[in-house]
């Protein structure tokens, strides 16, 4: 939910406002996102602010004479503030003097407008990208193990950045735990082996497999809730001494809104979460497997993908690649754009390149089972140079202006190819 703020001088009324702004007003949408806007126009009135200070904020600077009362509202707040200045009434002039004084905040955007329909495209893009902030500085992120000995930029983690995302450590023993806990009935007649057998075909993976794959996603599922977390990642080949593989139950979990990570790996689950806030839909984590210079492209291939992002009928069950255990996951993507990025640098830079796919199954045995290629639009050599790191996350579309904008909010450094 964001707040709205319209500030003005004593010297004109709401009324009078609300009717000489309606063409922008009728662009910013009252309703879950956006709550009604509360007019201040002395600064007595921003005693009433602190719990509009709460949340992320738009204010409009509807009239000159506001700096210091606009001052007041967003001097302590480190949330996302998107500064409206129509181009009446000494607005801009205001907006400027405010704007001098609180650039250093990475938080705060100043939008100079005359456009009705911009101003729409431009808040859009705040109200997606501040939610998705503020959901990701109040989750509750865990690591299921720790990370695999091969990712050196998950180790020594301290923090995420500037984000205020809580993590938790679960050892693997209490997942292992849950798995025996679980009951071969229960898994049989559970969503997990219809969802499989409904949409996945299978010539090679076990029922007994399925069955033991099931219990590993129930398990996985029992920990989101009694932690209550958003995301999670798991050291996954810690499970094959047990014959199991979180493949499956990764790919389930992020079908249905948890976001899940392979192997530990912090930036490449945290980059997740950014991707399925931003867009609302699963994502894909995938090395990168091999480039070709001659046509820009990337190969990239992982044994765990959200089934949502297969083409309908291609998905089928394997086994796992590395260890030929339990069950993971193979399909075709559409083709389509699409964004790769991960952040790095402790969470305080990103990369990110614009691509499309060109083809996807390509059945390579020496790969992981789902596999892709991927054209990408910048320079190949310039993504390798700025690499922050093995595992991409790829999402569906061009979310490149949105991650700009987050990354302009949240004080990141962005690489853009």
């Amino acid at each position: 939910m964001i707040n709205f703020i319209i500030v003005h001088s004593k010297f004109e009324s709401k009324e009078k406002i609300s009717s000489r702004l309606s063409k922008y007003l009728t662009k910013i949408q009252f309703d879950n996102n956006v709550i009604e806007p509360e007019f201040i126009d002395e600064p007595a009135s921003i005693l009433k602010i602190n719990t509009l200070t709460s949340k992320p904020l738009i204010i409009l600077v509807a009239t000159g004479g506001t700096e210091q009362m606009v001052a007041d509202i967003i001097k302590d707040t480190s949330l996302p503030v998107f500064l409206i200045a129509p181009d009446q009434k000494n607005a801009v002039a205001a907006s400027l003097e405010i704007y001098s004084c609180f650039k250093h905040k990475k938080n705060i955007i100043l939008k100079y407008i005359n456009n009705a329909e911009q101003l729409e495209l431009e808040l859009n893009t705040f109200v997606v990208v501040a939610k998705a902030i503020a959901k990701i500085n109040s989750a509750v992120f865990a690591t299921i193990g720790e990370p695999s000995d091969w990712l050196l930029t998950s180790k020594n983690f301290t923090e995420f950045g500037n984000f205020n995302t809580k993590i938790i450590s679960i050892p693997t023993a209490e997942l292992l735990q849950e798995v025996q806990s679980i009951e071969d009935k229960d898994i049989t007649i559970d969503e997990f082996t219809s969802t499989v057998n409904n949409n996945c075909s299978n010539e090679i993976v076990t029922n007994e497999s399925i069955i033991q794959s099931g219990k590993v996603y129930a398990a996985l599922n029992s920990l989101k809730d009694k932690y209550n977390l958003s995301a999670l990642t798991i050291r996954c080949f810690d499970l094959l001494d047990h014959k199991l593989t979180a493949c499956m139950g990764l790919s389930l979990l992020n079908d249905n809104g948890t976001v899940a990570g392979c192997e530990g790996d912090l930036n490449a689950t945290f980059s997740m979460m950014i991707a399925s806030y931003i867009t609302g839909n699963p994502c894909w984590m995938a090395n990168p497997s091999s480039v070709s210079f001659d046509d820009n492209c990337i190969t990239f291939a992982h044994c765990s993908t959200p089934l949502k992002m297969l083409v309908p009928k291609s998905i089928e069950l394997n086994t796992h690649m590395e260890s030929g255990l339990s069950v993971a996951v193979s399909g075709k993507f559409p083709k389509e754009e699409v964004t790769i990025f991960r952040t790095g640098n402790n969470f305080k830079s990103m990369l990110m390149a614009k691509g499309k796919i060109v083809t996807s199954n390509m059945g390579n045995a020496n790969l992981c089972r789902t596999q892709a290629i991927i054209q990408i639009e910048g320079d190949l050599n310039d993504w390798l140079e700025n690499s922050l790191g093995n595992h991409q996350v790829i999402v569906f579309g061009d979310i490149t202006n949105k991650l700009k904008t987050f990354c302009r909010l949240s004080d990141m450094d962005l690489i853009e190819i």
